[in-house]
């Protein structure tokens, strides 16, 4: 009959030498025999996800690197999708609506033993923007516009009929209207 052996979690890899015996329940009084074997306990690779923890909503091109193995098997759940192939080493995530997504990475070690990691990421919402100033303005006037919003930064930019005055990285611009 084959031998089952469980190794406890924790074990420390190595060689080890165990010696079973046998003895027929049948024939009790027989002599018992002992038998030498050696058992080796494999490392477990060490799997490690690097990466971005927070990315924006609808980003593409989220980089995720494996480590610790020789072969790797990728899994998402939540909201991102994996846009690249899931057995490479390094994968690229595409994010969904604001929420989170878990990444799950599998690593084989070239010994056969497997490791799981996870990496739970943060899908965080685009800024809402919206402008206030005027419509309508007159040729060479000086106009404000502002967000409604409070952001980290700003940049406007003004696409034809004006010119920002000053520097377009705060919350308020003035814009010069085009025009006499």
């Amino acid at each position: 009959s084959p031998i089952s052996i469980t190794v406890p979690p924790g074990a420390v890899p190595g060689t080890y030498n165990a010696t079973i015996t046998m003895r027929k329940m049948v024939q009790p009084q027989c002599p018992s025999a002992a038998v030498p074997f050696t058992v080796t306990i494999l490392a477990n690779p060490t799997c490690n996800i690097a990466g971005a923890a927070e990315v924006c909503a609808n980003s593409l091109n989220n980089a995720y690197m494996g480590s610790g193995g020789s072969t790797y098997s990728w899994s998402i759940t939540g909201n991102g999708t994996i846009s690249s192939l899931p057995t490479a080493q390094n994968i690229s995530v595409t994010a969904g609506a604001a929420g989170n997504y878990t990444l799950t990475l599998i690593v084989t070690a070239a010994n056969g033993c497997t490791s799981t990691c996870m990496k739970m990421v943060t899908v965080k919402p685009n800024p809402v923007c919206n402008i206030t100033g005027p419509t309508t303005v007159c040729p060479g006037s000086t106009n404000q516009h502002c967000s409604q919003n409070t952001a980290d930064s700003y940049s406007w930019a003004v696409s034809s009929g004006g010119m920002i005055s000053g520097s377009g990285i705060g919350q308020c611009v003035d814009i010069i209207a085009s025009g006499t």
